[in-house]
């Protein structure tokens, strides 16, 4: 299999941060992405849509530490609010109304929506993407395998989405759990799974049927 480790310097990054769009005044969510983007004076490369209407995406090009990330998606979030964007920074807008989603015209996104249905239509969800450029694949296990020490403390810091439709859901980051219904594939594993012990038990009450019951 082909891979593009090393086809770029080692250990660089790039940050993709997803944004909510909200009122200025209300703070509630606005669906305005297009307007927003049409105005912004950044490339495609650095501000795109996400799914929803209500968010944009923003992206910083390859840089050499997490200071330059930093300061790129800076000035970007500058540059989306000289485009007249009201931004929000959370995992789930805090007290956003069930249904309140419009999903972008794409493709792309009406198949999300032909295979999340309600799931999707429920309200907009942000994240933070932070992509190295490992050196090789045996790298990428070496720094993924560090990091696993660290989990509970990036955890903890990055838990930004405590409430859920206006209430407390006592969880520091319900995005987490809330991400994990949208494993549609698991649905269908556990379906074929069930399926299969269906079929077994079956095979075994006819065996057993047939040894137990002597008439015909």
């Amino acid at each position: 299999m082909q891979h593009a480790f090393g086809s770029s310097a080692p250990l660089t990054l790039g940050l993709e941060e997803e944004l909510l769009l909200v009122d200025p005044r209300t703070h509630r969510l606005a669906h305005v992405a297009e307007r927003v983007l049409a105005s912004v004076e950044l490339p495609e490369s650095l501000a795109a849509h996400e799914a929803f209407a209500s968010e944009v995406e923003l992206r910083t090009p390859v840089c050499r530490n997490a200071h330059d990330a930093a300061n790129a998606l800076d000035g970007a979030r500058t540059a989306a609010r000289a485009a007249g964007a009201t931004l929000m920074g959370a995992g789930l807008h805090p007290v956003a109304e069930w249904g309140d989603v419009r999903l972008t015209e794409k493709e792309r996104y009406r198949t999300l929506e032909d295979t999340m249905r309600t799931l999707i239509r429920r309200t907009p969800e942000c994240a933070l993407h932070v992509h190295v450029g490992a050196p090789d694949p045996e790298g990428a296990i070496r720094i993924l395998n560090g990091l696993r020490v660290h989990l509970p403390m990036l955890q903890g810091l990055a838990a930004n989405s405590p409430w859920w439709f206006g209430s407390d859901s006592g969880l520091g980051h319900l995005i987490l759990q809330d991400n994990a219904q949208l494993e549609t594939a698991r649905v269908f594993a556990a379906t074929a799974v069930l399926s299969a012990i269906a079929l077994a038990i079956f095979g075994l009450l006819v065996i057993a049927e047939r040894r137990i019951v002597t008439w015909r």
